[in-house]
């Protein structure tokens, strides 16, 4: 194994025609017609009776929790009587880290000290209370801090040069309902996300089954009130229409060859229909020579890792 990664990181040597692969990949001048599938999925109507039914569905997952902080300053006057921040209150602030890591509870360090604790109302992680108003009576770096906390399980929290005794005392599951703008943005979402695949995989399909070609392309342009576009592309840098990752994909096609192309997140789809393709001249004396074979490498490299991998795996049993 170790002699297979050395020989791939260190001392393969690339057959020409993989690194003229590698520039042939960004380098070539494409005649495409295409259609912008992101506005007729961003304008479909999501059925009111679906968003419903995928809230019934998932109505677990709309919970969001509401807890009580309980919180007190631990200042200099408070331990010590005086101002100053001086050995005693250091000695007093870890004699309270001490007791709290013996599992003294908050109340009794309290009524050690005669100190005052503060406490919030019930608020989300947001800092809003039920009504959604933020409250004001606590820090917005302290609250951070605690939030996260597991209940009842107190803490000296340090902000900045100010020290606190800390607590989450309370907390509860409050159901989000179907009015709640956030839930119906994340169901809408959901919903639109489905209708992408769904609608990508159909064309996909047919595409597949030679079932859409350019006819069927403009049919569905018609069908569907959208436009069909030409453009040439002639670098897989700063285009306008496509991102570089949609371009790499469109210089993979071939002449005649049609397909639905997206990125990872789903928000950039469109159907490519490559018209013509104009090969750019491969100089092997050119100074990005040595980039595009450094490409070929690991693109061959990966390849032969991903083979190793699944061998490896077919041979032992690995979780």
């Amino acid at each position: 194994k170790r002699q297979l990664l050395t020989y791939l990181s260190e001392g393969i040597v690339i057959p020409e025609f993989l690194i003229e692969n590698s520039f042939r990949e960004e380098n070539q001048i494409k005649n495409i017609k295409y259609i912008d599938l992101n506005n007729f999925y961003k304008n479909k109507k999501i059925d009111k009776n679906e968003i419903s039914k995928i809230y019934e569905k998932n109505k677990k997952f709309f919970v969001q929790k509401f807890k009580v902080i309980q919180f007190v300053e631990l200042t200099p006057n408070k331990l010590t009587g005086n101002e100053d921040y001086g050995e005693n209150y250091f000695q007093i602030i870890n004699k309270i880290e001490n007791d709290l890591l013996d599992g003294k509870n908050i109340n009794e360090i309290v009524k050690q000290y005669d100190l005052s604790l503060s406490k919030t109302e019930e608020v989300n992680v947001n800092k809003l209370n039920s009504t959604g108003i933020k409250i004001k009576n606590i820090d917005d770096e302290l609250f951070k801090k605690i939030y996260n906390k597991k209940i009842n399980e107190p803490e000296l929290s340090i902000i900045g040069n100010k020290y606190f005794l800390t607590v989450v005392s309370s907390e509860k599951n409050v159901d989000r309902k179907l009015e709640d703008k956030e839930v119906q943005e994340s169901v809408t979402a959901q919903l639109r996300i489905k209708n992408i695949i769904e609608n990508n995989g159909k064309i996909g399909k047919q595409i597949s089954n030679g079932k859409f070609n350019e006819n069927e392309m403009k049919k569905y342009a018609q069908e569907n009130n959208l436009e069909i576009k030409s453009v040439i592309i002639k670098s897989i840098e700063n285009n306008d229409i496509f991102s570089e990752n949609i371009i790499k994909q469109i210089f993979k096609l071939k002449n005649k060859e049609i397909t639905v192309v997206t990125n990872s997140m789903l928000n950039d789809n469109f159907i490519i229909y490559v018209e013509k393709t104009e090969k750019k001249p491969f100089d092997k004396n050119s100074k990005d020579y040595d980039k595009y074979r450094a490409k070929a490498k690991l693109v061959l490299s990966d390849k032969v890792y991903q083979i190793y991998d699944v061998g490896m795996n077919s041979k032992y049993k690995i979780d």
